[in-house]
């Protein structure tokens, strides 16, 4: 599909009995009433994220992954490409009942459908519009501290709205359809070091309970690194160098940013980092984002000059603050 990178689409949605053997392995509560088995799985986006994890683990450890390959949700980029390949127009002016699961009980269903109920489209996809509204990984619009609202495309059985906007902070549920992020050579090298650099930064920090998430969303890191115990990264000198442009380090005691200088950072999350004060290693970065949400410390912002910023959250900070 043009404006997709070697990403293969799941012709279905996520189904029920598919999330319910996640939810088992990890421990999650998962209540489908009144929809089951091979029904839409319908989640909040973060359950939707960790499912992608999950599911990306069990197959490296298959050996059906290289490295770097992973199950994600779709870039908003790869879900349009998607539909513009399918439909003369995008959005198509009218979807029929007979081909989708819309609002109202003309189709036949109540609620949600089994997955693949109604015809495909042309590029072989069931329920790319209608059934369950299905989520996309991108940031729409920040909200407090780390939550973000995110694109919802495709309609539901419930609402008729091609493309809308759902909040992760408030556990609003939808739809998923994961992809598979394939890579070259190129990318397989890029996963390698990124995850050699993972088990540095383990070590420098000795973390015990630690589990990082990373994508490479063309040929950059998108990265998530929190620790699941008391302990902090307070040495981030094993990322240095490395190609990110999205780093989530919510909560993680950092207290340096010098080894983050000169990355390609767009949207960076640094809430709840309570001794964090300077952040000259940030400037000239093309940040779009930065959430500072309870950092406490910080109070010169002239750093942060002449970026292409669209959202700066300084909620929880306190004292004077040098904005100039």
């Amino acid at each position: 599909v043009e404006g997709m990178e070697r990403t293969l689409v799941s012709a279905y949605e996520t189904r029920v009995k598919d999330y319910q053997k996640f939810a088992k392995d990890t421990g999650r509560k998962f209540d489908a009433e009144p929809e089951t088995g091979d029904h839409p799985a319908v989640v909040a986006w973060g359950d939707a994220r960790e499912f992608c994890h999950w599911l990306t683990k069990r197959e490296r450890a298959a050996g059906r992954l290289r490295p770097g390959e992973c199950y994600r949700l779709p870039l908003q980029s790869e879900w349009i490409a998607t539909a513009k390949a399918t439909f003369d127009k995008w959005p198509p002016e009218k979807i029929d009942h007979e081909k989708a699961n819309l609002p109202g009980e003309q189709d036949g269903y109540r609620h949600t459908a089994p997955v693949g109920s109604f015809p495909p489209v042309p590029t072989g996809l069931y329920d790319l519009i209608g059934n369950a509204a299905e989520w996309t990984y991108d940031r729409a619009r920040m909200q407090d501290f780390d939550y973000y609202n995110r694109k919802v495309y495709g309609a539901s059985c419930s609402f008729g709205s091609l493309v809308s906007e759902s909040s992760t902070h408030w556990h609003i549920k939808s739809g998923f359809r994961p992809v598979i992020a394939l890579q070259d050579d190129a990318g397989v090298n890029l996963a390698t070091e990124v995850e050699n650099r993972i088990k540095q930064l383990a070590e420098d920090n000795a973390l015990e309970d630690f589990d990082p998430k990373y994508w490479l969303v063309h040929g950059k890191v998108h990265m998530a690194l929190r620790s699941g115990g008391k302990e902090k990264l307070k040495n981030l000198g094993a990322l240095k160098g490395l190609p990110i442009a999205d780093l989530n380090l919510h909560g993680s005691g950092v207290e340096d940013l010098s080894s983050l200088e000169g990355m390609p950072l767009m949207h960076l999350v640094l809430a709840y980092n309570e001794q964090l004060s300077d952040l000259t290693p940030l400037k000239r970065m093309p940040l779009k984002s930065l959430n500072l949400y309870n950092s406490g410390k910080v109070k010169d912002l002239t750093p942060l000059g002449g970026m292409p910023m669209e959202e700066l959250n300084l909620g929880g900070l306190h004292g004077d603050i040098d904005l100039n």
